[in-house]
Protein backbone atom coordinates (compact mmCIF):
# COMPACT_ATOMS: atom_id res chain seq x y z
CA UNK A 1 0.00 0.00 0.00
CA UNK A 2 3.14 2.09 0.24
CA UNK A 3 3.77 1.91 -2.85
CA UNK A 4 0.27 3.06 -4.19
CA UNK A 5 0.93 6.55 -1.67
CA UNK A 6 1.57 8.98 -4.96
CA UNK A 7 0.22 11.05 -7.96
CA UNK A 8 -2.58 9.70 -9.73
CA UNK A 9 -2.70 6.02 -8.48
CA UNK A 10 -4.99 3.23 -9.89
CA UNK A 11 -5.14 1.74 -6.72
CA UNK A 12 -6.15 4.77 -4.58
CA UNK A 13 -8.80 5.39 -6.96
CA UNK A 14 -10.10 2.52 -6.79
CA UNK A 15 -10.70 2.69 -3.50
CA UNK A 16 -11.85 6.29 -3.50
CA UNK A 17 -14.57 5.11 -6.31
CA UNK A 18 -15.55 1.94 -4.03
CA UNK A 19 -15.57 4.10 -0.46
CA UNK A 20 -17.48 6.89 -2.15
CA UNK A 21 -20.76 5.12 -2.32
CA UNK A 22 -21.01 3.60 0.92
CA UNK A 23 -20.70 6.92 2.56
CA UNK A 24 -24.53 7.56 1.86
CA UNK A 25 -25.04 5.36 5.01
CA UNK A 26 -21.75 6.68 7.20
CA UNK A 27 -21.77 9.97 9.41
CA UNK A 28 -18.30 11.72 8.49
CA UNK A 29 -16.99 14.76 10.31
CA UNK A 30 -13.88 16.18 8.36
CA UNK A 31 -11.74 18.61 10.16
CA UNK A 32 -9.46 21.10 8.75
CA UNK A 33 -6.19 23.47 10.51
CA UNK A 34 -6.94 27.28 10.34
CA UNK A 35 -3.81 28.37 11.92
CA UNK A 36 -0.38 28.46 9.88
CA UNK A 37 2.51 25.71 11.74
CA UNK A 38 5.85 27.58 12.10
CA UNK A 39 8.61 25.24 10.66
CA UNK A 40 11.80 26.88 11.37
CA UNK A 41 11.95 30.41 10.34
CA UNK A 42 9.12 30.51 8.75
CA UNK A 43 5.05 29.94 8.86
CA UNK A 44 2.87 27.61 6.53
CA UNK A 45 -0.62 25.74 5.86
CA UNK A 46 0.45 22.62 6.49
CA UNK A 47 -2.71 20.82 4.69
CA UNK A 48 -5.34 23.09 2.86
CA UNK A 49 -8.76 22.75 3.73
CA UNK A 50 -9.48 20.93 -0.03
CA UNK A 51 -7.03 18.72 0.91
CA UNK A 52 -8.45 18.35 4.50
CA UNK A 53 -11.87 17.18 3.24
CA UNK A 54 -13.65 14.61 1.26
CA UNK A 55 -15.80 16.35 -0.42
CA UNK A 56 -18.51 13.44 0.13
CA UNK A 57 -22.16 14.05 -0.03
CA UNK A 58 -23.49 14.31 4.27
CA UNK A 59 -19.97 15.13 5.02
CA UNK A 60 -19.99 17.90 7.70
CA UNK A 61 -16.93 19.72 7.84
CA UNK A 62 -15.53 21.73 11.03
CA UNK A 63 -12.76 24.26 10.97
CA UNK A 64 -10.58 23.87 13.96
CA UNK A 65 -8.64 27.21 15.43
CA UNK A 66 -5.57 25.28 15.41
CA UNK A 67 -1.90 24.52 13.37
CA UNK A 68 -1.21 20.83 12.35
CA UNK A 69 0.81 19.83 15.58
CA UNK A 70 -2.53 20.77 17.26
CA UNK A 71 -5.40 20.32 15.46
CA UNK A 72 -7.78 17.29 17.37
CA UNK A 73 -5.88 17.71 20.56
CA UNK A 74 -8.02 18.93 23.36
CA UNK A 75 -6.86 20.23 26.85
CA UNK A 76 -10.17 19.68 28.62
CA UNK A 77 -13.70 18.84 28.09
CA UNK A 78 -14.30 23.09 27.28
CA UNK A 79 -11.79 23.34 25.08
CA UNK A 80 -13.30 25.64 22.19
CA UNK A 81 -12.33 23.59 19.52
CA UNK A 82 -13.63 20.45 21.12
CA UNK A 83 -17.24 22.23 21.48
CA UNK A 84 -18.88 21.61 17.97
CA UNK A 85 -17.53 18.03 17.59
CA UNK A 86 -19.29 17.17 21.28
CA UNK A 87 -22.43 18.79 19.45
CA UNK A 88 -22.34 17.01 16.15
CA UNK A 89 -21.95 13.65 18.08
CA UNK A 90 -24.55 14.56 19.97
CA UNK A 91 -26.34 15.09 17.02
CA UNK A 92 -25.31 11.61 15.77
CA UNK A 93 -26.42 9.75 18.57
CA UNK A 94 -30.21 11.05 18.59
CA UNK A 95 -30.62 10.22 14.76
CA UNK A 96 -29.33 6.53 16.17
CA UNK A 97 -30.96 6.62 18.80
CA UNK A 98 -34.47 7.61 16.61
CA UNK A 99 -34.02 4.99 14.40
CA UNK A 100 -33.59 2.48 16.93
CA UNK A 101 -37.28 3.48 18.45
CA UNK A 102 -38.62 3.28 14.53
CA UNK A 103 -37.36 -0.20 14.47
CA UNK A 104 -38.38 -1.37 17.50
CA UNK A 105 -42.21 0.20 16.50
CA UNK A 106 -42.16 -1.43 13.29
CA UNK A 107 -39.65 -3.59 11.13
CA UNK A 108 -38.34 -1.44 8.03
CA UNK A 109 -39.54 -1.56 4.66
CA UNK A 110 -36.50 -4.02 3.32
CA UNK A 111 -37.47 -6.19 6.49
CA UNK A 112 -41.14 -6.44 5.53
CA UNK A 113 -40.41 -7.68 1.39
CA UNK A 114 -38.07 -9.85 3.16
CA UNK A 115 -35.59 -9.03 0.52
CA UNK A 116 -32.08 -9.39 0.46
CA UNK A 117 -30.34 -6.79 -1.67
CA UNK A 118 -26.61 -7.71 -3.21
CA UNK A 119 -24.48 -5.47 -5.22
CA UNK A 120 -21.49 -6.77 -7.50
CA UNK A 121 -19.16 -3.87 -7.86
CA UNK A 122 -18.08 -4.66 -11.63
CA UNK A 123 -14.46 -4.32 -12.42
CA UNK A 124 -12.62 -4.95 -15.57
CA UNK A 125 -10.29 -6.83 -13.24
CA UNK A 126 -11.39 -10.28 -12.76
CA UNK A 127 -9.80 -10.20 -9.16
CA UNK A 128 -11.56 -7.21 -7.98
CA UNK A 129 -15.07 -8.66 -9.04
CA UNK A 130 -14.31 -11.98 -7.05
CA UNK A 131 -13.14 -9.63 -4.23
CA UNK A 132 -16.85 -8.07 -4.36
CA UNK A 133 -18.16 -11.93 -4.70
CA UNK A 134 -16.00 -13.05 -1.73
CA UNK A 135 -17.68 -10.47 0.64
CA UNK A 136 -21.30 -11.23 -0.56
CA UNK A 137 -20.27 -15.38 0.08
CA UNK A 138 -19.17 -14.36 3.68
CA UNK A 139 -22.57 -12.99 4.07
CA UNK A 140 -24.14 -15.94 2.85
CA UNK A 141 -22.37 -18.15 4.92
CA UNK A 142 -20.53 -19.47 1.48
CA UNK A 143 -16.90 -18.52 2.31
CA UNK A 144 -15.76 -22.19 3.35
CA UNK A 145 -16.27 -22.77 -0.69
CA UNK A 146 -13.53 -23.04 -3.66
CA UNK A 147 -15.71 -22.05 -6.86
CA UNK A 148 -17.61 -18.82 -5.07
CA UNK A 149 -19.12 -18.14 -8.51
CA UNK A 150 -20.79 -21.37 -8.84
CA UNK A 151 -21.82 -21.37 -5.01
CA UNK A 152 -23.19 -18.15 -5.30
CA UNK A 153 -25.35 -18.98 -8.08
CA UNK A 154 -26.73 -21.87 -6.49
CA UNK A 155 -27.41 -19.87 -3.25
CA UNK A 156 -30.03 -17.77 -5.97
CA UNK A 157 -31.21 -20.81 -7.42
CA UNK A 158 -32.74 -22.32 -4.62
CA UNK A 159 -35.91 -22.23 -4.25
CA UNK A 160 -36.57 -20.93 0.16
CA UNK A 161 -34.50 -18.38 -1.84
CA UNK A 162 -36.44 -16.17 -4.16
CA UNK A 163 -36.90 -12.97 -2.70
CA UNK A 164 -33.31 -11.37 -4.07
CA UNK A 165 -32.20 -8.50 -5.62
CA UNK A 166 -29.15 -9.21 -8.00
CA UNK A 167 -27.41 -4.83 -9.19
CA UNK A 168 -24.31 -5.05 -11.73
CA UNK A 169 -23.25 -1.54 -11.12
CA UNK A 170 -21.05 -0.12 -14.23
CA UNK A 171 -20.96 -3.00 -16.54
CA UNK A 172 -19.43 -1.31 -19.16
CA UNK A 173 -16.49 -3.56 -20.59
CA UNK A 174 -18.94 -6.75 -21.18
CA UNK A 175 -16.21 -8.30 -23.00
CA UNK A 176 -13.47 -8.23 -20.30
CA UNK A 177 -15.37 -9.97 -17.60
CA UNK A 178 -18.13 -11.98 -18.50
CA UNK A 179 -21.19 -11.49 -16.11
CA UNK A 180 -23.23 -14.79 -17.47
CA UNK A 181 -21.60 -17.26 -14.96
CA UNK A 182 -23.02 -15.26 -11.66
CA UNK A 183 -26.30 -15.13 -13.38
CA UNK A 184 -28.94 -18.12 -12.38
CA UNK A 185 -31.36 -19.89 -14.59
CA UNK A 186 -34.60 -19.22 -12.39
CA UNK A 187 -38.03 -17.60 -12.74
CA UNK A 188 -37.37 -15.90 -9.46
CA UNK A 189 -35.38 -12.80 -8.19
CA UNK A 190 -34.89 -9.37 -9.90
CA UNK A 191 -31.57 -8.37 -11.70
CA UNK A 192 -30.60 -4.59 -12.46
CA UNK A 193 -27.68 -3.89 -14.74
CA UNK A 194 -26.43 -0.44 -15.50
CA UNK A 195 -23.88 0.05 -18.62
CA UNK A 196 -22.53 2.57 -20.85
CA UNK A 197 -22.11 -0.08 -23.64
CA UNK A 198 -26.07 -0.04 -25.15
CA UNK A 199 -24.84 -3.46 -26.61
CA UNK A 200 -26.12 -4.67 -23.62
CA UNK A 201 -29.91 -4.48 -24.26
CA UNK A 202 -30.25 -7.98 -26.43
CA UNK A 203 -27.03 -9.77 -25.43
CA UNK A 204 -26.81 -9.79 -21.37
CA UNK A 205 -30.58 -8.46 -21.35
CA UNK A 206 -33.24 -8.97 -23.42
CA UNK A 207 -34.95 -5.59 -22.80
CA UNK A 208 -33.97 -2.77 -21.52
CA UNK A 209 -33.82 1.71 -21.25
CA UNK A 210 -31.75 3.77 -22.71
CA UNK A 211 -31.31 6.95 -20.73
CA UNK A 212 -31.60 9.83 -22.75
CA UNK A 213 -32.04 13.42 -22.14
CA UNK A 214 -32.41 14.04 -18.67
CA UNK A 215 -35.07 17.15 -17.84
CA UNK A 216 -33.27 20.26 -16.76
CA UNK A 217 -34.17 19.85 -13.10
CA UNK A 218 -32.85 16.13 -12.75
CA UNK A 219 -29.58 17.15 -14.72
CA UNK A 220 -29.00 20.16 -12.16
CA UNK A 221 -29.54 17.57 -9.15
CA UNK A 222 -27.08 14.95 -10.90
CA UNK A 223 -24.69 17.95 -11.50
CA UNK A 224 -24.45 18.60 -7.67
CA UNK A 225 -24.57 15.48 -6.50
CA UNK A 226 -21.05 14.64 -9.01
CA UNK A 227 -19.48 17.63 -7.98
CA UNK A 228 -19.92 17.13 -4.29
CA UNK A 229 -22.33 20.61 -3.40
CA UNK A 230 -23.70 19.70 -0.32
CA UNK A 231 -26.25 23.24 0.20
CA UNK A 232 -25.93 24.81 -2.99
CA UNK A 233 -27.44 28.14 -2.80
CA UNK A 234 -30.15 30.19 -5.36
CA UNK A 235 -27.00 31.62 -7.74
CA UNK A 236 -25.58 27.65 -7.91
CA UNK A 237 -29.01 27.22 -9.01
CA UNK A 238 -28.91 29.44 -12.21
CA UNK A 239 -25.44 28.65 -12.63
CA UNK A 240 -25.81 24.69 -12.76
CA UNK A 241 -28.69 25.18 -14.91
CA UNK A 242 -26.74 27.33 -17.61
CA UNK A 243 -23.75 24.63 -17.13
CA UNK A 244 -26.23 21.75 -18.04
CA UNK A 245 -27.83 23.42 -20.99
CA UNK A 246 -24.53 24.09 -22.20
CA UNK A 247 -23.53 20.07 -21.87
CA UNK A 248 -27.07 19.47 -23.52
CA UNK A 249 -28.72 17.29 -20.48
CA UNK A 250 -26.56 14.11 -21.63
CA UNK A 251 -26.60 12.38 -18.27
CA UNK A 252 -22.67 11.00 -19.25
CA UNK A 253 -21.26 15.07 -19.82
CA UNK A 254 -23.45 16.15 -16.54
CA UNK A 255 -21.90 13.46 -14.47
CA UNK A 256 -18.37 13.91 -16.44
CA UNK A 257 -18.57 17.90 -15.56
CA UNK A 258 -19.46 17.22 -12.13
CA UNK A 259 -16.69 15.45 -11.42
CA UNK A 260 -14.37 17.35 -13.12
CA UNK A 261 -15.37 20.48 -10.85
CA UNK A 262 -14.84 18.03 -7.67
CA UNK A 263 -11.46 17.00 -8.34
CA UNK A 264 -10.72 20.41 -9.80
CA UNK A 265 -12.37 22.09 -7.09
CA UNK A 266 -13.78 24.69 -9.57
CA UNK A 267 -16.67 26.55 -8.70
CA UNK A 268 -20.03 26.71 -10.94
CA UNK A 269 -18.80 30.23 -12.14
CA UNK A 270 -15.29 29.44 -13.22
CA UNK A 271 -15.98 25.74 -15.06
CA UNK A 272 -18.73 27.77 -17.27
CA UNK A 273 -16.22 30.21 -17.80
CA UNK A 274 -13.50 27.38 -18.48
CA UNK A 275 -16.28 25.59 -20.85
CA UNK A 276 -16.83 27.92 -23.18
CA UNK A 277 -13.19 28.94 -23.39
CA UNK A 278 -11.81 25.41 -23.38
CA UNK A 279 -14.69 22.96 -24.42
CA UNK A 280 -12.30 20.31 -26.07
CA UNK A 281 -10.25 20.19 -22.96
CA UNK A 282 -12.79 19.78 -21.06
CA UNK A 283 -14.36 17.36 -22.91
CA UNK A 284 -11.28 14.63 -23.14
CA UNK A 285 -11.52 14.83 -18.97
CA UNK A 286 -12.09 10.99 -18.95
CA UNK A 287 -11.87 9.79 -15.33
CA UNK A 288 -11.78 6.19 -15.60
CA UNK A 289 -11.64 5.43 -20.10
CA UNK A 290 -10.09 6.70 -22.84
CA UNK A 291 -11.82 6.52 -26.07
CA UNK A 292 -8.95 7.32 -28.38
CA UNK A 293 -7.25 4.44 -27.08
CA UNK A 294 -9.87 2.16 -27.83
CA UNK A 295 -10.81 3.25 -31.16
CA UNK A 296 -8.52 5.69 -33.23
CA UNK A 297 -11.59 5.24 -35.99
CA UNK A 298 -14.37 6.29 -33.23
CA UNK A 299 -12.45 9.32 -32.04
CA UNK A 300 -12.02 10.40 -35.54
CA UNK A 301 -16.12 10.38 -35.75
CA UNK A 302 -16.82 11.71 -32.71
CA UNK A 303 -14.51 15.06 -33.24
CA UNK A 304 -16.49 15.57 -36.30
CA UNK A 305 -19.93 14.98 -34.69
CA UNK A 306 -18.60 18.12 -32.22
CA UNK A 307 -19.25 20.16 -35.02
CA UNK A 308 -22.32 18.98 -35.96
CA UNK A 309 -25.56 19.75 -34.92
CA UNK A 310 -26.35 17.17 -32.55
CA UNK A 311 -30.14 16.60 -32.94
CA UNK A 312 -29.95 14.97 -36.28
CA UNK A 313 -26.83 13.82 -38.07
CA UNK A 314 -27.85 11.52 -40.95
CA UNK A 315 -25.53 8.97 -42.40
CA UNK A 316 -27.07 9.72 -45.95
CA UNK A 317 -26.16 13.25 -45.20
CA UNK A 318 -21.78 12.25 -44.27
CA UNK A 319 -22.16 9.68 -46.90
CA UNK A 320 -22.61 12.69 -49.44
CA UNK A 321 -20.17 14.86 -48.27
CA UNK A 322 -17.60 12.10 -48.65
CA UNK A 323 -18.83 11.28 -52.30
CA UNK A 324 -17.48 13.62 -55.38
CA UNK A 325 -19.20 16.42 -55.99
CA UNK A 326 -19.80 18.11 -59.49
CA UNK A 327 -19.07 22.11 -59.45
CA UNK A 328 -18.94 24.90 -62.41
CA UNK A 329 -15.45 25.83 -63.54
CA UNK A 330 -14.86 29.99 -63.89
CA UNK A 331 -15.27 28.59 -67.55
CA UNK A 332 -18.71 27.45 -67.43
CA UNK A 333 -17.55 23.80 -67.63
CA UNK A 334 -19.08 20.74 -65.03
CA UNK A 335 -16.07 19.29 -63.08
CA UNK A 336 -16.30 16.94 -60.42
CA UNK A 337 -14.49 17.87 -57.26
CA UNK A 338 -12.88 14.65 -55.04
CA UNK A 339 -14.05 15.48 -51.33
CA UNK A 340 -9.83 15.39 -50.65
CA UNK A 341 -9.36 17.95 -53.09
CA UNK A 342 -12.44 19.78 -51.50
CA UNK A 343 -10.61 20.04 -48.23
CA UNK A 344 -11.44 16.73 -46.78
CA UNK A 345 -9.38 14.48 -44.17
CA UNK A 346 -8.54 11.53 -46.06
CA UNK A 347 -8.53 9.26 -43.42
CA UNK A 348 -12.24 10.85 -42.43
CA UNK A 349 -13.38 9.98 -46.08
CA UNK A 350 -12.19 6.33 -46.11
CA UNK A 351 -14.13 5.42 -42.83
CA UNK A 352 -17.03 6.98 -43.69
CA UNK A 353 -17.25 5.21 -47.23
CA UNK A 354 -16.36 2.12 -45.57
CA UNK A 355 -19.72 0.58 -44.23
CA UNK A 356 -18.08 -2.29 -42.15
CA UNK A 357 -15.67 0.61 -40.18
CA UNK A 358 -18.23 3.15 -39.70
CA UNK A 359 -20.79 0.44 -38.51
CA UNK A 360 -17.53 -0.78 -35.73
CA UNK A 361 -16.89 2.91 -34.97
CA UNK A 362 -20.78 3.67 -34.78
CA UNK A 363 -20.91 0.48 -32.06
CA UNK A 364 -17.91 1.84 -30.05
CA UNK A 365 -19.31 5.79 -29.31
CA UNK A 366 -22.49 3.74 -28.33
CA UNK A 367 -20.55 1.21 -26.13
CA UNK A 368 -19.60 4.40 -24.44
CA UNK A 369 -22.96 6.29 -24.57
CA UNK A 370 -20.94 8.92 -26.14
CA UNK A 371 -24.05 9.08 -28.71
CA UNK A 372 -27.78 8.10 -29.05
CA UNK A 373 -28.84 6.03 -32.28
CA UNK A 374 -32.12 7.81 -34.16
CA UNK A 375 -33.31 5.20 -36.40
CA UNK A 376 -35.35 7.79 -38.55
CA UNK A 377 -32.10 9.83 -39.47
Amino acid sequence: MIGALQKDSKVLLEITEEFVPRTSSLRLVSLFEMKMTNVGFFKTMIVEQGSAILNVPNEVVLGQNADHREIARFVSLQDRNLRPILSRLNIFQQEISNQLQSMASGQSTIERLDIKGMSLKYSTCPKSLIANLSRICESLQLDNVSNKASAFRQWLSRVENTDWLLIFDNADDLKSVKISQYIPETSWGHIVLTSRDQGAIGTVATDGTVLGRLEVGEATAVLFLKAGSLCPSAEDYEEAEVIVELLGCLPLAVAQGGAYIRSRRRTLTSYRRLYKDRQNDLLRFKPRWEIERDSKEASILLLLFCFLDASNISETMLDRACSPQKRWSRTGEMLELAPIDAGLNSGLVALIKDEVAFDDAIEKLLSFSLIHLNQHC
